[in-house]
């Protein structure tokens, strides 16, 4: 039997996840995940390279499954079974129950979000929150079991159920507790993704209800906070400017993504962005505040690539802001938040920043503004009385309120 180690780039092409290539002669080869992942500077020529905590973690985790390897390989030649690679792995895995406790799989996550941390792909706060699961579930584990670990092979639902009632002992509101399974959940998914585990037993469980909320939106202060954002990595920097752009204007995701530059018309003499909304088709005309027309300023100056070669000036129908598909988006803002520490007691995503702007406008010049501005269609939506109704008067007077209300706002928040 040959065993060979080599790696394949993740997704976002910084690191590698080690495998063990299984050959037998003449029965084929099979590739083993190693379940660790280094980056692409600590590994070459099927090597390890730098002495860091997860290098080092990595290769000793490889080292012990390539023993384990030879072991199963050689008890299956010594019970006359042939040693086919899928066989040697089977093996393997029995071999390793006795190995694979929950501790391990947490200490595992710890380190890979620590490692992400230092190489600035998240927070420090994201490794904290694995820590901290990792001694809730070693005081659950000692309360249930009277020891300080179990085995993989003895997680299940009723574990996982059992988890969550210690977590609200402990106590923690509904929203933690899923948050924390969440997090557990993704160690799950790691094991298996590893064949560690068969299945992961938080995907049968039922999430606690969550008090329902209709204060999905940022506050005065958290809007400010947003401003100064630092970057995962200059990728984030249309995710923080089409978000902001939101909360300064009220488009949704759609609208946003279809914004150009002709949608800016000047009314009394100022800047407005005039459309149609793509949802209910109603036409909206919407004051552009200062904070929003810098934006609309910046990436019209930006120029866009065509025909995959020459970059061109953007003309008054090209597309304004190069964002992602919503799906994509939305985990950027979850990411770009956790990143700076931002901590929200709701689900971060693009329809936070549109509910953003309607409150804002709600609290400075009124709910029925509020409703217009948004284009909802019945008042309903925004639990008030309906006025449909876009006079230029009310547009112009919306105006003069606003860019108002938002400068004493922010120089405000200044000082």
């Amino acid at each position: 039997m040959y065993l060979t180690v080599f790696g394949r780039k993740s997704s976002n092409g910084k690191e590698y996840r080690i495998y063990i290539k299984i050959r037998v002669s003449g029965l084929g080869d099979k590739a083993l995940s190693a379940g660790v992942s280094v980056a692409v500077s600590n590994f070459k020529n099927g090597k390890f390279s730098g002495r860091t905590v997860a290098v080092m973690e990595a290769e000793k985790n490889t080292r012990s499954i390539k023993e384990l390897l030879q072991e199963s390989y050689w008890n299956l030649v010594k019970s006359n079974q042939v040693p086919t690679p899928e066989l040697v792995v089977t093996n393997l895995l029995n071999l390793r129950k006795e190995q694979l406790s929950l501790t391990t799989l947490l200490d595992t996550l710890v380190l890979q979000k620590e490692e992400m941390a230092r190489s600035k792909e998240s927070s420090m706060a994201l490794p904290e929150k694995f820590r901290v699961l990792r001694t809730n579930a070693q005081a659950f584990v000692l309360q249930l079991y009277k020891r300080n670990d179990v085995f993989l092979n003895e997680v299940n639902l009723d574990f996982v159920s059992r988890f969550a009632v210690f977590l609200k002992s402990v106590p923690n509101s509904n929203v933690t507790v899923n948050k924390k399974l969440s997090n557990l959940s993704q160690c799950f998914t790691y094991a298996v993704q590893n064949q560690w585990m068969p299945v992961n037993p938080c995907l049968s469980w039922k999430s606690l209800p969550e008090p329902s909320t209709n204060q999905e939106y940022l506050t005065e202060s958290q809007l400010t906070r947003l401003i100064d954002f630092k970057f995962p990595n200059p990728s984030y920097e249309i995710v923080k400017d089409g978000f902001l752009f939101m909360c300064f204007t009220g488009l949704a995701y759609a609208d946003l993504k279809a914004f150009t530059f002709e949608k800016v018309v000047l009314f009394d003499g100022e800047p407005i962005i005039q459309y149609n909304r793509t949802k209910t088709k109603k036409d909206i005309r919407i004051p552009l505040l200062p904070q929003a027309m810098s934006l609309v300023n910046k990436y019209y100056a930006k120029p866009i690539l065509k025909n995959r070669r020459q970059l061109v000036e953007k003309g008054p129908k090209d597309l304004l802001f190069p964002i992602q598909a919503n799906a994509t988006f939305n985990e950027k803002i979850k990411t770009f938040f956790e990143y700076n520490e931002m901590e929200l007691d709701f689900k971060i995503s693009t329809h936070a920043g549109r509910k953003t702007f309607g409150n804002l406008v709600a609290k400075l010049v009124g709910i029925t503004d509020a409703s217009q501005l948004l284009g909802h269609t019945s008042i309903t939506v925004t639990e008030q009385s309906y006025v449909d109704n876009q006079s230029d008067q009310l547009l112009s007077k919306r105006a003069v309120l606003l860019r108002k209300s938002f400068e004493e706002l922010f120089n405000n928040n200044k000082k």
